[in-house]
């Protein structure tokens, strides 16, 4: 928790041997970061109050305030003592880490070095990123998280380090990047005071259900659910089932036990939004093949050509509409998104989503691949490679490389 009144000196006090340079950090650099950037990474709070912190982070810093004599007029504003503290030392780091690689920048260096204080305190992501060498324009967020201990060091020379591909522990570019990106996601739930649960914490009827689902799901989809859920989150919630990208949580109501494949779904989501598998676009053309195969096997009629050949899992609601069983929900979202809804089946999105981005039929297709080859009903399955070869075809393959990583 010292760290961000002695950032600067712990850095030399490190490296001093490796170092024949000193630098001074400016103290005008520090205070525009403050009242400019701080709480750039917090959400839902006033902009007034942002404002205010600002003001007194700047000037707390250039009367010699200590981070808990700031924490205490930061507390009057927000009422809370716990996020109070964080925002102090937080922000107060980030500052400095900042006007250091200014300061770097301007002495010569090109490249930052990460640098952790290795103890028993230390969190497997800053661990894992000590010793990474970064480009000093495209070094990410330090600190890492809240009350972070991670400071720059200067790179003068491309000797010094490591390989800009490698950690010390050997991870590559891709680990890295999923490190980077969840302790950031913990960084913005934390600041939103949203309490999150691990996979082993959630109730037991709920574990039991899904576990037994499991059992029975295709072999690639249970080794890529079992490896994601090491690091997924959860919360519980009265509204629906669902992945936050903003965040990084999966939102689940308390019935869920009863559908345990949406579990499977929404970490699905988090698989791709982690890898950025839709992003690359494949699934996208791949989808629109298949939707016009599909326009030809059955003349421009799509619900014709169901009634025809998939006769036994359909059946008419109320109002004598055609629906299919809820074991082909995965079929009939994306016939949902292939046609805005001409074709909708009794599962689906409304036109708004569809057309909110281009991506979000990939999305979904790939997380109701989860979903249907978790429960891996053999008819559903089937009918599911039938419909959508290409696109399928596109999912195995991915998987396979995500298996490799």
């Amino acid at each position: 928790e010292k760290r961000a009144q002695n950032v600067v000196e712990q850095v030399f006090t490190d490296e001093e041997n490796n170092i024949n340079i000193r630098m001074g950090i400016e103290r005008e650099d520090i205070q525009e970061e403050l009242l400019n950037n701080a709480l750039l990474r917090v959400s839902k709070m006033e902009q007034t109050t942002i404002e205010e912190i600002r003001k007194i982070l700047a000037k707390g810093y250039e009367q010699g305030e200590s981070w808990k004599e700031q924490k205490k007029k930061i507390e009057n504003k927000i009422k809370n003592p716990v996020r109070a503290e964080m925002i102090a030392i937080t922000e107060l780091g980030h500052a400095y880490n900042e006007s250091t690689k200014n300061t770097y920048k301007g002495a010569g260096a090109n490249k930052v070095v990460w640098h952790a204080s290795l103890d028993l305190k230390t969190c497997d992501g800053c661990r894992a990123l000590h010793g990474q060498v970064f480009d000093i324009d495209k070094a990410p967020d330090n600190p890492l998280h809240p009350r972070c201990r991670c400071t720059w060091l200067p790179v003068f020379s491309e000797g010094k380090g490591q390989n800009t591909n490698t950690t010390i522990k050997g991870q590559n570019e891709e680990d890295l990047k999923k490190i980077i990106r969840r302790n950031s996601k913990e960084r913005k739930r934390e600041k939103e005071n949203i309490k999150t649960m691990s996979y082993n914490d959630l109730p037991k009827n709920i574990r039991m259900s899904f576990e037994e689902g499991l059992k029975y799901a295709n072999a690639d989809t249970r080794e890529l659910l079992e490896r994601q859920l090491k690091n997924t989150k959860f919360v519980f919630s009265n509204e629906r089932n669902a992945y936050s990208r903003e965040y990084d949580y999966i939102k689940l109501k308390p019935d869920i036990y009863k559908i345990p494949s949406t579990i499977s779904h929404e970490v699905f989501h988090q698989i791709d939004a982690e890898n950025g598998i839709t992003k690359k676009g494949i699934f996208k053309k791949a989808l629109e093949q298949d939707y016009e195969r599909i326009l030809f096997l059955s003349e421009g009629n799509i619900k014709e050509y169901m009634k025809k050949h998939y006769k036994n899992v359909i059946y008419y609601n109320e109002d004598n509409e055609i629906r299919l069983m809820k074991e082909y929900r995965g079929i009939s979202d994306i016939l949902s998104g292939l046609t805005k809804n001409e074709v909708f089946l009794g599962y689906g999105h409304d036109n708004e989503y569809w057309e909110k981005n281009k991506l979000n039929l990939s999305k979904e297709a790939w997380a109701q691949y989860g979903r249907t080859t978790y429960d891996n009903y053999d008819e559903p399955v089937e009918m599911f490679r039938f419909l959508f070869p290409n696109f399928y075809q596109r999912v195995i393959m991915e998987i396979k490389m995500l298996k490799k990583r």
